[in-house]
């Protein structure tokens, strides 16, 4: 009995998240670049949970108002401190479930080639700069965390004459 590499969706998606780290390990071995410095090296309010505070609540103390972001690199800080190979493998993870986000919401939408498209998606070169910059992950943490239900409200909204969300995992 013949089996397709098709059928495996759990074996897809980790040849997914793999040439994704393949793709983008030269950039574990980079430092801080441009922004970092305003967003994480200099930045006083990733050092305490006053900090934390100051992120949510006043947000004049912040080179730009971007809680979600500066939420994640203040928890990455208390992590890592300023180790820049840390935040770099948190963007590469990150973007990494997104092409399996991506991926997921075109097999419920029945996209030819859906795999395909994630894979190009995961490795382009367009993505470089919010992958190897560590200022602007900003672009990962709100796909990543709220992506999956409202991608489910989205297919919904696609398919009207189904009456209930299409759960988000691939079609085995």
């Amino acid at each position: 009995m013949e089996t397709s590499f098709a059928h495996h969706p759990r074996l897809l998606a980790l040849v997914l998240v793999i040439i994704t780290f393949v793709a983008y390990i030269p950039a574990i071995r980079d430092g801080f670049i441009w922004d970092d410095e305003r967003h994480v090296t200099q930045n006083v309010n990733l050092r305490s949970i006053h900090g934390l505070y100051r992120i949510w609540f006043a947000p004049l103390t912040d080179p730009q108002y971007y809680p979600l972001q500066l939420t994640s690199f203040w928890m990455e800080y208390h992590l890592w401190v300023l180790w820049p190979v840390g935040y770099h493998a948190v963007n590469i993870l990150l973007h990494a479930l997104n092409a399996l986000l991506l991926w997921m919401v075109l097999q419920q939408l029945e996209v030819p080639g859906a795999w395909l498209v994630a894979a190009v998606f995961a490795v382009h070169p367009v993505q470089v700069e919010s992958v190897a910059w560590v200022s602007d992950a900003g672009v990962f943490p709100v796909p990543t965390a709220v992506g999956r239900g409202t991608n489910g409200l989205a297919i919904r909204a696609i398919r009207p004459g189904r009456h209930r969300a299409v759960p988000l995992r691939p079609v085995e």
